[in-house]
Order: structure tokens, then sequence, then C-alpha cells
């Protein structure tokens, strides 16, 4: 996780199993959520065998976030709902 002096907070979940990787997750979505001063939340998957980048994709989408998913970086973006891309 990064503490940056921009609006974004980025996390790292490539190498990680998909449990560790949800509840990683969970809890920087509750984070992200509760601070009005970030507008984004990168969330790092890596290129691996690309299941835990499905796993996270369908776990957004059923969660009802916005997203952008980025390839350059392997990512998501998960904007605020009052925010567009």
């Amino acid at each position: 996780m990064n503490n940056n002096w921009d609006r974004k907070y980025t996390i790292d979940l490539h190498g990680q199993n998909s449990d560790d990787a949800i509840i990683k997750l969970s809890n920087a979505l509750f984070s992200f959520s509760n601070n009005e001063n970030l507008d984004e939340l990168e969330i790092i998957v890596g290129k691996g065998t690309g299941v835990l980048k499905i796993f996270i994709r369908d776990f957004l989408e059923k969660e009802g976030h916005f997203f952008i998913e980025t390839e350059e970086r392997d990512s998501f973006i998960v904007l605020k709902n009052n925010l567009k891309w």
C-alpha cells in the first residue's frame, strides 16, 4: 500500500492466493470508501496464470464497483461512485 500525496491508494496482490487476496482487497476497499481524500484504488494483480485477475474482476463486478482494467500494469483502477473516468 502506498500513502502518496496523490489521491490514489495502491495495493499489490500479485503472488497472493484467492483467500489472502480477498481479505487484503476487502480491507483496502473499506479503507478507500471511507477516506474522502482518495479518488482511486489501484489493485495490481500481475500477469501470472490469470486466475487472480479473473477472480478479482468477478469480485469487483459482483460487489458493484466501478473499475477500469489496465494492461500496462496488469491492474484494476476502482473509482468512487461519484467520479467519471
